[in-house]
């Protein structure tokens, strides 16, 4: 999935192996965090990618 996802916007060609998207998305989990309360969530969709879902 992160391969695709890297390939896809970035036109970037990496070790598969690597988690850098995992990484990205573990920091924008923790920074729509605000004093315990989420502004926001990302839910990862199995084989297809990440919904950003806003909450109230």
């Amino acid at each position: 999935m992160s391969a695709m996802l890297l390939e896809s916007v970035w036109n970037y060609h990496f070790n598969t192996q690597t988690n850098v998207i995992d990484m990205h998305i573990s920091n924008l989990r923790r920074k729509l965090s605000f004093n315990g309360r989420l502004s926001a969530m990302v839910v990862t969709v199995r084989n297809a990618g990440y919904i950003i879902h806003a909450t109230a």
